[in-house]
C-alpha cells in the first residue's frame, strides 16, 4: 500500500499531471513574494512612519493566525468541491493583497491587506498539497513535493534580486522614495497573476477514489486506518513541539545580526545569509524527496530534526561570518529535508477523500506553533542568553526526532 518506488523504469516526475503546473505556479508566486523581502519592514518603518515594532508584530501575528485557522476547512472544502478552483482563488487573493498593501497609508490598513494574503495562503496550501499528492503514485510523492519546494525556493532566490533591481531602476528614473516602495508592491503582484494562468490553463482535477473507510467488509483496512490515524496524531504533535521552540529564519537572521554586531548599513550581509538558506534548500528538497520515496519518510524527517538540533546547538559558538554562513546553509538543508517530506508523509497517512482535511489540520497546528516560536525563542534568548535558548531549542528538536523514531510508523 505504501508504494515505495522500485528500481524499474521510471518516467520523469514532471510527466505526471499537475506536477509541472503547480511547481511553475509556486516559482512565479514566490518570485513576487520575495521581491518584497527587503522592502516590507522598511515600508512599515519609513513610508508608514511607524517606529514601534510591536505593531509590526501584531499585524503579522493576527493575520498569520487567521490564515492557519482556516486551513482544515479549505482542505475539506477542496476534498468535497474540487481543489483547482481554490488554488486559483488563493493565488488571486495573494495578488490582490500586494496591491492593497501598496495602497496602505497607516499601519492599521495593513491588517486587512495582510489578512487577505494569509487567507489566500490558507485557501491555496492544503488543496494544492492534496492535488499534488493525488496526481502521482505514492512512491513518487516525495519527489513531487521536493520539486514543488525547490521551485518555490528558486523564486525566493530570484525575488530579492529582482526587487532590488526594480527599486534601483525606479531610483535611476527619478521616482520618489515613497512612490518607489508602493510601486514595488504593485510589481510584485504581477508574477502571481501568471501563477493563476498556469493553474487555470494547465492543471486539472484528478480523482481520489473511495476512502478505505467506505469500503465494506475490509477489516484489515480499518486496522490500517486506525494505525495511520495514530501515526498522524503523533507526527503532528512532534512537529508542533519542534516548531514551537525552533529557531525560525527570521529569528536566525536576528540572532546572526546580534552575534556579529551588524550595523544598519550592513544590511546586504543579512540578505546574503538569507540567500544561503535558499541556495541549500533548493537542491536538498529535491534530493530528500527522491530519497524518501525509496527509504521512507520517517528517517528523512528524523534526519531533518537532527540537523536542526545540531545547527541550533552550534549557533552560540559561531562568532565569525564564515561559521555563521555554515549555520545558515545547514538551516536550508534542514528545511529541504523536512518541509517536502512532511507533506508527503501526511499525504501517505491520510485516507483517500480526506487528504486535504488532514493536510490542512497538520498545517494549522504546526503553523500556530510557528507563530509563537519567534516570541518564545526571543524570550528565552533574553532570559537565559544564547546558550540557554539554543540548547532548549536543540533539545526540543532532538525530542521530536526521538518521538517520531519511537512512536510513528510509515503509512500502511
Amino acid at each position: 500500500m505504501n508504494g515505495r518506488a522500485s528500481g524499474g523504469e521510471r518516467k520523469g516526475i514532471t510527466r505526471y499531471p499537475n506536477v509541472l503546473p503547480l511547481s511553475l505556479a509556486a516559482l512565479f508566486n514566490d518570485t513576487g513574494a520575495d521581491m518584497l523581502f527587503a522592502f516590507y519592514p522598511l515600508f512599515f518603518l519609513m513610508v508608514l512612519k511607524e517606529p514601534r515594532l510591536r505593531w509590526f508584530g501584531l499585524v503579522e501575528t493576527v493575520t498569520l493566525l487567521i490564515g492557519h485557522i482556516i486551513k482544515p476547512f479549505t482542505g475539506k472544502l477542496g476534498d468535497v468541491r474540487g481543489r483547482k478552483p481554490l488554488i486559483c482563488l488563493g493565488y488571486l487573493f495573494l495578488s490582490i493583497s500586494r496591491f492593497l498593501q501598496g495602497l496602505a497609508r497607516v499601519w492599521p490598513h495593513l491588517i486587512p491587506a495582510k489578512a487577505v494574503y494569509e487567507i489566500g495562503r490558507g485557501m491555496r496550501n492544503p488543496p494544492r498539497a492534496s492535488l499534488l499528492a493525488s496526481s502521482v503514485p505514492p512512491g513518487r510523492r516525495g519527489e513531487a513535493f521536493g520539486l514543488l519546494q525547490s521551485m518555490d525556493t528558486v523564486g525566493a532566490i530570484i525575488g530579492p534580486l529582482l526587487g532590488m533591481g526594480v527599486f534601483s531602476l525606479l531610483a535611476w528614473l527619478g521616482v520618489g522614495v515613497e512612490a518607489r516602495f508602493r510601486i514595488i508592491f504593485f510589481v510584485a503582484a504581477v508574477p502571481t497573476l501568471a501563477s493563476i494562468l498556469v493553474v487555470a490553463l494547465l492543471a486539472r482535477e484528478v480523482g481520489e477514489g473511495a476512502s478505505p473507510e467506505s469500503e465494506p467488509g475490509e477489516e484489515i483496512e480499518t486496522l490500517r486506518e486506525a494505525e495511520n490515524r495514530r501515526a498522524f496524531y503523533i507526527l503532528t504533535s512532534a512537529c508542533s513541539l519542534v516548531g514551537l521552540l525552533a529557531i525560525t529564519e527570521t529569528m536566525l537572521l536576528a540572532c546572526g545580526a546580534s552575534i556579529l554586531g551588524i550595523k544598519p548599513e550592513e544590511t546586504l550581509k543579512m540578505v546574503f545569509l538569507y540567500w544561503l538558506i535558499n541556495i541549500s534548500f533548493a537542491p536538498s528538497a529535491i534530493l530528500s524527496g527522491r530519497v524518501s520515496d525509496r527509504v521512507g519518510r520517517k528517517p528523512i524527517v528524523i534526519l531533518g530534526f537532527l540537523v536542526l538540533s545540531a545547527l541550533t546547538a552550534l549557533l552560540p559558538l559561531a562568532k565569525r561570518m564564515f561559521s555563521l554562513a555554515l549555520i545558515f546553509l545547514a538551516h536550508g538543508v534542514y528545511q529541504g529535508l523536512y518541509k517536502p517530506v512532511r507533506e508527503a508523509f501526511v499525504s501517505d497517512l491520510a485516507p483517500r477523500g480526506l487528504r486535504g482535511k488532514w493536510l490542512g489540520a497538520f498545517e494549522m497546528w504546526t503553523g500556530v506553533a510557528g507563530i509563537v516560536a519567534p516570541f518564545l525563542f526571543g524570550l528565552l534568548w533574553d532570559l537565559l542568553g544564547p546558550f540557554g535558548a539554543c540548547y532548549i531549542s536543540a533539545g526540543a528538536a532532538l525530542t521530536g526526532a526521538i518521538l517520531i523514531s519511537a512512536f510513528v510508523r510509515e503509512a500502511r
